[in-house]
């Protein structure tokens, strides 16, 4: 097995390697627990609705996953050309289609039953394929509700370079009424929940 190319990924060690000709992405995990999780979300059945790389081979011993590699630019690419052309419509389009990808992530029957939430909402987890979100990364599922994780889009975009801009601003204030819509939330709420989801994104980049 060559390596090619090590990702960058501050949780784990993440190559794309080449294997019998084919290339394909190994990730070792640092955390047994953090892989068990992600190994479960892959392999079992009640998952097949969500996109996502095929898992194509596992290492138990040395906590690693080999999965199909997704030649795609990141929803975080995908959101700085939007910006840096002043495509506000297409920006909301992709923001749109994250807020889709985890409703139908929550609505799957497994997730509601255990009240899990998809948690980290980092957009370079994200890749954009012929138009479509296909997720990377699901170790960081937990306890927690829909609601969080929808908020967290908004912050998170927010913050990302360079912050709060008038254009994400402007997209971030039509996802809001999204949010509010779905979740039949008042504006008030939403502007609340942001607010605090913020706050806490600060904190954490103040401590690392």
């Amino acid at each position: 097995m060559k390596e090619l190319k090590r990702f960058k990924s501050k949780k784990n060690r993440v190559y794309l390697v080449e294997y019998h000709g084919k290339e394909l992405v190994k990730k070792q995990f640092n955390n047994n627990i953090k892989y068990s999780i992600e190994k479960k979300f892959y392999i079992n059945s009640c998952f097949e609705a969500i996109s996502k790389p095929q898992l194509l081979k596992y290492d138990d011993e040395n906590t690693t996953l080999y999965l199909e590699y997704i030649n795609a630019q990141t929803l975080l690419t995908k959101l700085e050309i939007c910006e840096a052309n002043n495509k506000i419509e297409q920006a909301k389009e992709l923001l749109l289609k994250l807020c889709d990808y985890i409703i139908q992530f929550s609505n799957l029957n497994y997730i509601k039953k255990n009240y899990l939430c998809f948690n980290d909402m980092n957009f370079r987890n994200f890749l954009v394929l012929n138009n479509e979100l296909v997720a990377i990364d699901f170790e960081d599922i937990c306890q927690g509700l829909i609601v969080n994780d929808l908020i967290k889009i908004v912050a998170m975009y927010l913050m990302y370079t360079p912050q709060l801009t008038h254009f994400k601003t402007k997209v971030a204030d039509f996802i809001k009424q999204h949010i509010k819509q779905i979740l039949s939330l008042s504006q008030v709420e939403v502007d609340m929940l942001v607010k605090q989801e913020l706050e806490l994104i600060k904190v954490r980049r103040d401590g690392a």
